[in-house]
């Protein structure tokens, strides 16, 4: 092979190189915001009935699964807000990826007003369905887009009591998305109040399963925290952390390493 074919060839296999790497790469958080948002308002997508959590679908076939985790949650409150004293009954509950509704039926009868916030409207229909069904009380849908999350405080009425967040974190594009939920979370509570809401974490300085890429296919790897990251971060905000449960494995949703933290304002 003379110099030419071996320079020619050799040019050739980096730029196959550069392609595989700059396609292995993290993508933009503008693009996976843009994903994001189309993944969960595809209706056409077999799983989204699933992954958002709508009663009588995938692993939520049966009902005690469905209402178990909802109760769970609510449960986990119940220790949070005797641990920060909180007043009850609440006035306003915010919960961020309100998803079917499994548990909204259960937390909106302890509320004036419930408020679900989220990037799917057809969720948001079936979650009100699920709580007028469920005669629980007040549902008051926030349709927002995910690019702006802070859209949501402008229709939300005073200071709420509770922010709660199950199952969204992991789905949300990046780590700094999710503090910038937390911040919002911060804005909108009372002093006083609690934001309960579960993350997935991982044991290193990097989670080696994170994708950052092609949101599609990888959402339940985009995001994830050490767990004192998270802790600490939320201490940066304002918030002062009371407690964190963990949950190495979630057998109901075949998942792991979840991990609920109780913050008050």
């Amino acid at each position: 092979m003379d110099l030419i074919s071996r320079v020619e060839k050799t040019a050739a296999y980096f730029q196959r190189f550069a392609s595989r790497m700059s396609y292995m790469a993290r993508q933009p958080d503008e693009l996976l915001l843009r994903d994001n948002q189309r993944y969960w308002e595809d209706r056409s997508n077999t799983s989204f009935e699933s992954f958002s959590h709508w009663r009588g679908q995938g692993p939520f076939v049966s009902d005690e699964v469905w209402l178990g985790l909802g109760r769970a949650h609510l449960d986990l409150f119940e220790k949070a807000a005797t641990w920060a004293g909180l007043r009850r009954p609440m006035e306003r509950i915010v919960e961020w990826g309100s998803g079917g509704g499994m548990n909204a039926v259960l937390f909106a009868p302890h509320t004036s007003q419930y408020y679900g916030v989220d990037i799917s409207a057809d969720s948001l229909q079936e979650c009100a369905k699920q709580v007028t069904n469920a005669n629980a009380g007040v549902f008051i849908p926030i349709h927002i887009d995910a690019a702006n999350p802070g859209a949501a405080c402008l229709q939300i009425s005073g200071p709420i009591d509770l922010f709660l967040c199950t199952y969204v974190f992991e789905l949300i594009p990046s780590p700094e998305y999710g503090l910038k939920l937390m911040e919002i979370a911060y804005e909108l509570l009372r002093p006083g109040g609690i934001a309960l809401v579960q993350i997935r974490y991982h044991r290193g300085c990097i989670d080696p399963l994170s994708k950052r890429r092609n949101y599609a296919r990888n959402m339940v790897f985009m995001t994830s925290y050490a767990l004192e990251e998270f802790w600490t971060a939320c201490e940066t905000i304002g918030f002062a952390p009371g407690f964190i449960k963990l949950l190495p494995k979630q057998p109901e949703l075949n998942a792991s390493r979840y991990a609920y933290y109780a913050m008050v304002k």
